[in-house]
């Protein structure tokens, strides 16, 4: 962060940042710049997390045979997609216009690494590919529209017992907000290392099923740790309200989602939900391992064995 958003940025570093000319910035308010879109971007960035998308990136780049080390500019590149979604889905007008620039960054850095013009197009396609996929999906779980929605397959499920609408709904929004960006971040990397067309495939399929694996244990860890936001659906709870016999215990579930009774995590642990939500996590993570797993599909090496305790670490 501090090599792409410096604290304090001077004339110098902005006009690298922003891939201008000292004319284009003859005048910029530097103090405006850093607190504009510097610090709320900084903000989240340096608050720490697992950093897995970078990783996922680069250990791609290695498996398919490439030097990881030549793609140290690319590190902060999945950090800030995931920072950018983050941001524009909170809503507000000014941290929006930061996050959006996260997006942009994206072309400062990929043009740092020297590849063939066909494969910078590639590497385009993929990034742009796993933004708006990110965007959608933060959208259908964050905004207003999308809230209600879920809110309305719940209530429903509620009323027949049948939650199969509400699941699809659910893990297509997740995929498209963890699943398709972590499969494209991935065959960037792959492109990165030089990969073959074959195997830069097969490492996006590991990628999408991994990330929304993720995703899933996610949604138990937040749930346990009494981290889900008042009328926010997970996962959990979709599968603990298909796991209930009567509506009334349905609607018991339903009512602590809501807040109007406080014992959500109890609920859904004891109707099944966290265990029911774990095992389609490890299972989708064991598929994203199918497709690359056979020597035949990609050659083993020990790379490929780190992607494999990678991805079972991101579930545990």
């Amino acid at each position: 962060a501090n090599m792409l958003l410096p604290e304090s940025v001077t004339s110098k570093q902005a006009r690298k940042l922003l891939g201008v000319s000292s004319n284009e910035l003859d005048g910029i308010p530097l103090a405006a710049l850093d607190a504009a879109i510097v610090q709320p971007i900084r903000a989240l960035t340096d608050s720490g997390g697992h950093a897995w998308r970078s990783f996922a990136m680069l250990a791609a780049c290695d498996a398919v045979g490439g030097d990881s080390r030549a793609l140290l500019e690319w590190i902060a590149l999945p950090e800030l997609l995931h920072a950018g979604s983050t941001i524009v889905g909170a809503g507000a007008q000014t941290n929006a216009i930061a996050g959006s620039t996260c997006f942009t960054l994206a072309q400062r850095l990929l043009d740092r690494v020297d590849v063939p013009d066909r494969a910078k197009l590639d590497l385009y396609d993929h990034y742009f590919a796993a933004v708006r996929s990110a965007q959608v999906g933060q959208g259908l779980e964050g905004g207003d529209g999308g809230k209600e929605e879920f809110m309305t397959l719940l209530q429903k499920a509620v009323g027949d017992g049948n939650t199969e609408q509400l699941e699809a709904a659910l893990l297509c929004t997740y995929r498209l907000k963890t699943g398709t960006p972590a499969g494209a971040l991935m065959q960037i990397g792959a492109i990165g290392g030089a990969g073959e067309a074959e195997h830069i495939e097969v490492l996006g399929e590991f990628g999408r099923k991994t990330g929304l694996g993720f995703q899933l244990a996610s949604d138990v860890q937040a749930l346990r740790s009494a981290d889900v936001p008042t009328g926010c659906v997970t996962m959990p709870v979709v599968k603990a309200i298909g796991k209930c016999r009567t509506r009334t215990e349905r609607q018991a579930i339903v009512d602590a989602v809501c807040g109007r009774r406080g014992d959500l995590v109890a609920l859904v642990e004891e109707a099944g939900g966290c265990a029911a939500c774990m095992a389609v996590a490890i299972g989708l993570v064991e598929d994203g391992w199918k497709s690359i797993a056979s020597p035949a599909i990609m050659p083993d090496s020990y790379h490929k064995i780190m992607l494999r305790a990678f991805s079972l670490h991101l579930v545990q």
